[in-house]
């Protein structure tokens, strides 16, 4: 086997508890020296992905428990039939997370404030090569900060730690934060509910286990990455441009609906209000646009804050429904929307 060289870059993603008053499947992209775009993944060819468990028994549970629910958590990205990753529990090392270039994928627990900042329960840090985007290492952490559970019905005043194991696991493979997120008023807080995507950027919150059921947005995003092959012919794709006053509006979020199978995937456009979603079912569909929205910022789903367009009113595409062509890319879904 030929040995491989790697220009080396870092790339650092967190998941935060949801503080009151304070989606769609997105993939982590990186601008490579020579200018171009490319998508962060890892290379498959070579087998499974493996990924090694911190020795340091957590302050909650036992190291064996935490080694269950971090398999859970790869496997429930594992178990989705329309994407080729797969993963491999290749043992216990003394290395902590974030401890880079060991050649190790490390998950642990932390109480290092330099990484366990408040409000953030977990992070994960990828080294790529940013020449082609291909992933070659990466790390989790999950800050000793908040209490922790792995009871499969949730416990009061603990974060399980599958559910935000796989909202991590799902930046480990690449996908960066959803914005098909749902939330409802619970006297004054707000609370993020049922149907949101695990890659939000924000918790269920303590006593929650919604976040170990991936969505449609989340299973549409790793097919994307990693399809098999009847995922690519039985899918097709929708494209078109959200405009402001003639104008294209920066990072729009639009939202695709299917009202015959109820599923909701996203995407989000571009600088230049263009966008193309891929990996849609296909048959007729909704498409609607909203701007990035409170509890979440453009940052959230790295997009420069002085340049995304959050200044409109939700609008929905008024040409009729937009058809879905299994192989094909519907153009034209273009929308403009009013401040």
């Amino acid at each position: 086997m030929k040995a491989r060289t790697f220009s080396i870059g870092l790339v650092a993603l967190a998941l935060l508890v949801f503080v009151p008053g304070t989606g769609a499947y997105h993939i982590i992209q990186h601008v490579s020296p020579d200018g171009n775009e490319v998508e962060l993944e890892w290379d498959t060819s070579f087998g499974p992905v493996p990924f090694f468990v911190n020795n340091t028994t957590p302050l909650d549970f036992s190291l064996e428990e935490a080694v269950q629910a971090f398999e859970q958590s790869f496997q429930a990205w594992e178990d989705v039939e329309t994407a080729t990753i797969t993963f491999e529990l290749a043992g216990l090392t003394s290395a902590k997370p974030f401890e880079f270039f060991d050649g190790k994928s490390t998950l642990g627990f932390t109480s290092d404030p330099d990484l366990a900042s408040p409000g953030v329960l977990g992070a994960t840090l990828q080294v790529i090569d940013i020449r082609t985007g291909e992933i070659v290492e990466a790390d989790i952490f999950f800050s000793n900060s908040f209490f922790w559970s792995v009871d499969p019905n949730g416990a009061p005043g603990t974060f399980d730690l599958v559910s935000v194991a796989t909202h991590e696991i799902g930046h480990f493979f690449g996908l960066d934060h959803s914005h098909v997120g749902f939330m409802e008023n619970e006297g004054f807080d707000r609370q993020l509910v049922s149907g949101a995507a695990i890659m939000f950027p924000f918790s269920f919150g303590p006593g929650n286990v919604e976040g170990r059921t991936l969505t449609d947005d989340d299973i549409t995003g790793i097919s994307v990455m990693y399809p098999t092959g009847g995922f690519i012919t039985l899918r097709g794709r929708l494209a078109g441009r959200v405009t402001k006053g003639g104008q294209g509006v920066a990072f729009a979020h639009l939202v695709v609906f299917n009202p015959f199978t109820g599923q909701t995937i996203g995407g989000f456009a571009d600088d230049t209000g263009a966008y193309d979603i891929r990996g849609l079912p296909s048959g007729p569909v909704t498409v609607r646009v909203n701007p990035i929205s409170d509890p979440t910022s453009p940052e959230d789903f790295g997009f420069p804050s002085h340049i995304a367009d959050m200044d409109f009113r939700d609008a929905l595409f008024l040409g009729g429904a937009a058809i879905v062509v299994p192989s094909n890319t519907t153009t034209g879904i273009d929308i403009e929307v009013q401040p």
